[in-house]
């Protein structure tokens, strides 16, 4: 049988054409028919378009938020052997939000694609899932308050409320647009006393785990503050469940942190007989065509597109004169961008300040940690850039940065030239860096950068700035060398951002059951993985000082290492080791902790330097009184004095007090 139908410009023959082609399962099925030609449908059946039939279609359908998302969300799972998650849809430009009107909820669609688990399935009945992805949020706390929970795998038996906190600034110290909704008079500062940590906790407390544990009218409270006063899920323990969290956590800060305008495009990169151009949909023509437009880039410069009758075949950065969109689109897609035997495209993304650009990805990869390049010192990092065939030495470390970019690389901090300012770079700390050769100066102003120094003989990590007509290298510790910078000095790579070893560790002091859920290793051996040293103390006498651990390790310059102590129910962290004189210097530890790994009995915490030398002082005029003895207010003998082994003074008790009087 053959069926003719006439299409006019009316949306009712748009309808004819939808229902038609949804009797199936698949209910983009037009969106496929008018994108590519094709669609879906029992063997023996075909559909034709006349081209001016086709033209008015397209007219009459606009793909809208659920279809072009439904479609994305498809092409993606097809073209590998995984479904994308909801925050890999957001940051790809497109959202997920608008599948609820369709759906319900993102998971009640995943569900009907057939992509969930039986035992996934079952956790949905709850209601949880649901009311996570649609609660209320005017800051990011309650989701970086979930996400610490994940991080520590603990999401059932819960937190206490001070490590939580404490692990929630952390979090929160990575991201700069997280960071960003505390205030400045509510944030922790670098070396917090107790008296400032106690601050963070009541505010943790007062907002987000208010928030979460609170009882509400008409809504059910998930998550409850126990008697130990740790904060978790008021749910039975389900080992499906938290993967399911996490991935609405994720979606939930991505969409918190760029809020994504249905109105996007999709451009495919074609060829002009001499270099890759972006060729424009006919909605996106209609918009903006005949206009030069200021567009952001994924690396937050922005750039003016020069928008023609269905392309795009210039674009420069703005200060600039010279059209470089073939050089971008190569450095997004390789030499090959665009040529015939290629599909490749960018992505126009509205937002509230103006349009983004940015690459398509096809093959998605996780979100909180990459593989980054690493480089021993910056001699090394700077190798590539100077034209070294092959980087030196280098390896990769995992490390929490957004995106792919190819130029990227990761060096230790060594020194303290550069601690200072707003932004410190720390001794061991993690500079993140892309090469910046073909960069305008504008790009380079008051920005850290890697300078080549005169003659190749040393590069340093400097600010450039501007004074007086005059470029200077500064650094931002004042007591840090400066120069004037000359023409012979070469800017090599640009600093992007910083990692503090700190800021993907769990806190202080935490007890660690899972190694590979928490910093992803698989046995507690001494060593480095995922770029990254670790350090296990498992033999009494490591622990050489309260603050000190000696193991035998190579170390690298800068380097600094993950400490953790065996427990009885697993590992607990001792914070961030940096190499000072012959061990690993860290934190104070507890006293449980010294007994089980120090080295002799003496002291469980570290004296501030000159603390014996005063305390010999007042021992040796003690001990030449005679008789010495230490008494109470009232005047009754306490304490015998003698010399003590180490020469200065042990007491011997000759009473029960009921203070601290007798130590």
């Amino acid at each position: 049988m053959t069926v003719l139908d006439f299409v006019g410009n009316h949306k009712i023959f748009l309808e004819r054409l939808r229902t038609l082609l949804s009797l199936g399962d698949r209910a983009a099925a037009l969106a496929n028919l008018l994108a590519t030609g094709r669609t879906e449908l029992p063997h023996g059946c075909t559909v034709e378009l006349e081209l001016e039939a086709k033209r008015i279609l397209e007219s009459l359908y606009r793909v809208g938020g659920a279809e072009r998302v439904e479609q994305a969300y498809r092409e993606l799972r097809d073209t590998r052997d995984h479904r994308p998650t909801a925050g890999e849809l957001q940051r790809l430009g497109y959202a997920p939000a608008t599948l609820r009107a369709r759906h319900r909820s993102w998971f009640a669609f995943v569900a009907a694609e057939g992509d969930l688990t039986p035992e996934q399935l079952r956790v949905l009945d709850s209601g949880f899932l649901d009311e996570l992805e649609t609660t209320e949020m005017t800051k990011s706390f309650k989701m970086v308050t979930l996400d610490v929970l994940l991080d520590a795998g603990v999401l059932f038996s819960g937190l206490p409320i001070r490590d939580l906190a404490l692990g929630a600034w952390s979090r929160l110290r990575r991201s700069p647009e997280l960071l960003a909704d505390v205030l400045e008079h509510d944030r922790l500062p670098d070396n917090p006393d107790e008296a400032a940590v106690r601050r963070w906790v009541a505010y943790w407390r007062d907002n987000p785990i208010a928030a979460w544990a609170s009882a509400k009218k008409k809504k059910r409270t998930w998550f409850v503050v126990d008697e130990n006063d740790r904060f978790l899920l008021a749910l039975p323990p389900n080992p499906a469940l938290p993967e399911l969290v996490r991935e609405l956590v994720d979606y939930r800060l991505a969409r918190y942190r760029v809020p994504i305008s249905d109105d996007s495009f999709i451009c495919r990169v074609i060829w002009n007989k001499r270099d890759p151009i972006i060729r424009l949909p006919q909605s996106a023509t209609e918009r903006v065509s005949g206009q030069e437009i200021p567009v952001r880039l994924p690396d937050g410069s922005v750039w003016l597109f020069r928008f023609v009758t269905g392309f795009c075949n210039v674009a420069r950065p703005v200060g600039s004169d010279r059209n470089q969109l073939p050089d971008l689109l190569r450095r997004w897609f390789g030499p090959a961008a665009g040529q015939p035997g290629t599909a490749f495209d960018v992505r126009f993304v509205a937002s509230p300040d103006g349009l983004w650009c940015e690459p398509v990805q096809s093959n998605l990869v996780p979100f909180t940690r990459r593989a980054v390049v690493a480089y021993p010192d910056l001699r090394a990092a700077a190798g590539p850039a100077l034209g070294e065939a092959e980087p030196p030495d280098s390896e990769l470390v995992m490390l929490p940065v957004e995106g792919e970019a190819p130029d990227r690389f990761a060096v230790r901090v060594s020194g303290t030239s550069m601690d200072g300012g707003s932004h410190p770079l720390r001794d061991g700390d993690w500079a993140i860096l892309r090469y910046c050769r073909n960069l305008p100066a504008s790009a380079l102003t008051n920005r850290v950068a890697l300078i080549q120094l005169p003659e190749g003989g040393s590069w340093q990590l400097k600010r450039i700035v501007q004074r007086d007509g005059h470029w200077r290298l500064i650094s931002d510790n004042p007591e840090g060398p400066s120069y004037e910078a000359t023409e012979d000095m070469l800017a090599i790579a640009r600093l992007e951002g910083s990692v503090r070893p700190e800021d993907i560790a769990p806190p202080f002091g935490s007890t660690i059951t899972d190694l590979e859920a928490t910093f992803g290793i698989d046995r507690p051996a001494t060593g480095r993985w995922g770029g990254h040293l670790f350090v296990f103390i498992d033999r009494p006498g490591q622990l050489i000082a309260p603050d000190r651990v000696r193991v035998s390790v190579t170390r690298r310059p800068a380097e600094t290492a993950f400490v953790l102590a065996q427990t009885d129910g697993g590992f607990q962290y001792l914070g961030v080791g940096r190499w000072q004189d012959d061990g690993w210097r860290i934190p104070d530890v507890d006293y449980r902790t010294w007994q089980r790994w120090g080295d002799g009995r003496t002291v469980s915490r570290a004296l501030p330097d000159g603390s014996l030398a005063r305390a010999q002082r007042v021992v040796d005029l003690l001990l030449a009184m005679p008789n010495a003895m230490l008494v109470q207010g009232d005047g009754v003998p306490a304490c015998s004095v003698r010399r003590s082994a180490v020469g200065c003074v042990s007491t011997a008790a000759t009473k029960a007090l009921p203070s601290a009087q007798s130590r």
